[in-house]
């Protein structure tokens, strides 16, 4: 790996969950449940929202 200009590097290890993981978009849930409820609450405002 070479960077073209000066970077930051991140790497990060930690122990195995054991759960099951369900990713999309921005969001990682344990259910395909879980993600549409993290998306309806995003669409609802419940994250914050932008302030013109």
């Amino acid at each position: 790996m070479e960077a073209l200009e000066d970077a930051i590097l991140i790497l990060g290890h930690a122990l195995p969950f054991n759960e099951p993981m369900v990713a999309q978009g921005p969001f990682v849930m344990n259910t395909q449940k879980q993600i549409q409820e993290a998306y309806a609450d995003y669409q609802n405002g419940k994250f914050g929202t932008w302030n013109h």
